[in-house]
């Protein structure tokens, strides 16, 4: 059989300005990070605490050289040697026993060696990694990322810290390949237009392979023997048409379905029937479409006409699905360290927030392919970007030399995922502090990838389009002085593809990085801000002091803070997606900003605090996820006593269409609980409703009692379906509290 891998064993190498071999090699992790390896190994502290990242900052002027030896192995005739690597970030120069073999450029194709002719007995692989790409004339923020095809969180962003990676950050391998090999086989399909069967294809590539049979077995989701066929191949690269595929079960996001997939194995056949190499995988048959949300092309009604506004209502597999998600950000500031099993828990959590698709952030890049294959098998949509971010991206040649064949490589690595539902050009691209449009060339040269090579994706310029919101991402709008639910009823958006409201990390996790004495009180220009506490985005986010103070006031002790603060984004998030589901059919997505962050934040919008801590905010937006659930549409968050308030009740539903998926009627049931006692409000007897469709309720209304002051909370009850229960903690002041002044906020990326 070809294509067996031998390990290596990886030693790496500090190369300072002017020097031309390191004083000292380390050993290197592969896949990994050339600047974790060795600030962890010349002693630099851990820079997830404190104020120590400031300390990694000379790393980025390093070049750095990974070394690794072996010895030749017994290679038969014909037999070849290669190196193969699945990504090196971001310019590198290869050697084998001191003859340079190739410059590479991008972090995302893949780079595939012959060894062959140059080898010895012993051997010395050696790979020179430049300094990372920074332009030039550019402060030192994510404007340094604007001419190269490398994720811009690294360069600083309102959530992370500058620290630009770079090195072998995808695995890496030695490779024996016989002279008749299979390199490799990728199932392709097309679906009926009813859906039920699929037009099998295999594009096949390799050495020798003219005149060869090949065999294509398929197994079912069950693993039964699905379909077997086989073929000649006509040359050493071919897409062969195989057959088709009866009575297809098709993949399905996890909350709709079942995310079916088949395993297939592509054998290279001998004379006599035997199996000379194999190549394997899984495919899921799935359908996606991007539509016109309803009302759409109604909009502008009047002349002078414009375009109506972008398609986002996902359709899949011939249904039309409300999307609940959330924006992805990798899980680690070095990404080559994240591990298949980061993935999973995150993916896992993502999951029990009721959540849909997870939207892989512009800023941020692909993650490894096992995030992929894990939402695969758990039934993840993926919306996936391209890694361009609030940057004016250039349209000149050397830019567009490198964007080209890395953004090949990231839809031919990816498209075979059924869990790849969207590609989109990169984040806010079309918004005043990127300045690109739709002309640019890069954005004109990705639509023309994805249009050859992954035709039946839907394919996005950027996000936000006409008629999509992102934010807001505060709890309160300093500038209008309306809160999240206020502002919510006032905007009617056809996706909100992000929006936030933050939120501290937990006490453990704060004490974990933050030093003692700095704990308490949180202030500007203490390891709070390193943490993103402080001046992120305006001074005062994301702990967002004052906002906190202005409903309850001066907190006594931290965990006092921390809990008021996470009420504030546990609220708030729960305000905005079940405003969104209530904007249905018209609106068609909600995604927060985001699931989790990539280091400890001391406060943030994510709903899971580094590495794995769910905050309160996670749990409410679990339960406004719900695929059933009574809600509440309030006008704010802060009522006064003696005011009259108004809670107009709904029922949503967004189930699938099957048997169970409609709302029988019944019986709802609302009432305060407030410091003064019990207020009841009113039963709603709610008729029957068809899958997928939301009841719009009467208002509920009482007086607060004067007494009231303090928090109270609101009570939605479902008579025999207490899954569908709801409750909303709201706070009731004194008539004369006066909320402190917020200082305005600027627009996110200028």
């Amino acid at each position: 059989m070809s294509s067996a891998p031998l390990r290596l064993y990886w030693e790496i190498g500090h190369l300072r300005p002017g020097q031309q071999e390191p004083a000292s090699w380390h050993p290197a992790n592969v896949p990994g990070c050339a600047q974790q390896d060795v600030g962890t190994a010349e002693g630099l502290p851990d820079f997830r605490v404190g104020k120590n990242v400031t300390l990694w900052a000379s790393l980025e002027s390093s070049s750095f050289v990974y070394r690794a030896r072996f010895s030749r192995p017994e290679l038969p005739d014909g037999t070849q040697l290669f190196f193969h690597s699945d990504g090196i970030d971001y310019e590198a120069m290869l050697a084998v026993n001191g003859v340079r073999l190739a410059r590479h450029v991008g972090p995302y194709s893949p780079i595939d060696l012959d060894l062959t002719p140059h080898l010895a007995a012993q051997n010395e692989l050696r790979i020179e990694i430049a300094p990372v790409p920074r332009r030039a004339g550019f402060p030192p923020d994510r404007t340094q990322a604007s001419d190269v095809f490398k994720p811009a969180v690294n360069y600083g962003w309102d959530f992370q810290p500058r620290l630009i990676p770079s090195g072998m950050w995808r695995a890496a391998r030695l490779e024996k390949r016989a002279e008749r090999r299979l390199d490799a086989a990728e199932l392709r399909y097309e679906l009926s237009a009813d859906l039920r069967s699929a037009r099998l294809r295999c594009l096949v590539s390799g050495a020798k392979l003219a005149g060869r049979r090949v065999r294509l077995s398929l197994l079912g989701p069950q693993g039964r023997e699905a379909g077997v066929w086989e073929s000649v191949l006509t040359a050493d690269t071919a897409d062969v048409p195989l057959g088709t595929l009866e009575n297809v079960a098709l993949w399905w996001p996890r909350h709709h379905g079942t995310p079916a997939l088949y395993s297939w194995t592509l054998s290279l056949l001998a004379d006599d029937g035997s199996e000379q190499d194999r190549r394997e995988g899984q495919v899921g048959f799935r359908r996606v479409r991007l539509l016109m949300n309803e009302g759409s092309w109604k909009e502008p009604s009047g002349f002078p006409k414009s375009r109506s506004t972008a398609p986002i209502q996902f359709e899949i597999n011939g249904r039309r699905i409300f999307v609940k998600g959330s924006n992805w950000v990798p899980p680690e500031v070095f990404s080559g360290s994240i591990g298949s099993a980061r993935y999973t828990e995150l993916i896992e959590r993502a999951l029990g927030a009721n959540l849909d698709l997870l939207r892989v952030w512009g800023g941020g890049g692909p993650a490894h392919d096992a995030f992929y294959g894990e939402c695969d098998r758990q039934g993840v949509l993926v919306w996936q970007e391209f890694p361009l971010a609030c940057n004016l991206y250039p349209d000149s040649p050397d830019y567009l030399s490198v964007l080209v064949p890395e953004a090949r490589a990231i839809v031919l690595g990816l498209r075979r995922h059924p869990c790849v539902a969207v590609w989109c050009g990169g984040n806010e691209l079309f918004n005043s502090w990127s300045g690109m449009n739709d002309q640019a060339l890069p954005l004109r040269a990705l639509n023309a990838i994805c249009l050859e090579l992954d035709p039946a994706t839907p394919f996005l310029a950027t996000s936000p389009l006409e008629g999509m919101g992102h934010g807001y991402y505060r709890f309160l709008n300093p500038d209008t002085g309306e809160d999240v639910f206020r502002l919510m009823a006032n905007v009617r958006a056809t996706a909100y593809a992000e929006f936030g409201v933050p939120g501290p990390s937990p006490i453990h996790v704060l004490r974990s990085v933050l030093p003692e004495a700095e704990l308490w009180p949180p202030r500007p220009g203490t390891a709070w801000e390193t943490h993103a506490a402080f001046n992120s985005w305006t001074p005062d986010t994301w702990l967002d002091l004052p906002v906190i103070e202005r409903y309850f006031g001066s907190s006594a002790h931290l965990e006092e803070l921390i809990e008021r603060g996470q009420l504030l984004q546990a609220e708030g998030l729960k305000c905005v997606y079940e405003e969104a589901r209530r904007q249905k059919p018209h609106c068609s997505l909600a995604m927060n900003w985001c699931l989790a962050d990539p280091w400890p934040c001391a406060a943030n919008c994510s709903i899971i605090a580094y590495p794995n801590e769910p905050k309160p905010a996670y749990f409410a937006v679990a339960a406004a996820c719900r695929p059933v659930l009574a809600s509440a549409r309030l006008e704010k968050f802060a009522w006064t006593a003696g005011e009259l308030f108004c809670a107009e009740l709904w029922l949503l539903n967004d189930r699938a269409a099957d048997a169970d998926a409609g709302i029988a009627a019944g019986l709802v049931h609302a009432w305060l609980e407030t410091q003064s006692g019990r207020i009841e409000l009113l039963r709603w007897s709610f008729p029957e409703a068809p899958a997928n469709n939301n009841i719009a309720g009467p208002v509920a209304r009482a007086l607060l009692p004067e007494s009231a002051g303090g928090r109270f909370t609101l009570h939605v009850s479902v008579e025999g379906r207490p899954e569908w229960n709801s409750v909303y903690t709201l706070l009731c002041r004194a008539p004369e509290d006066k909320g402190s002044k917020v200082v305005s906020t600027p627009a996110l990326n200028q």
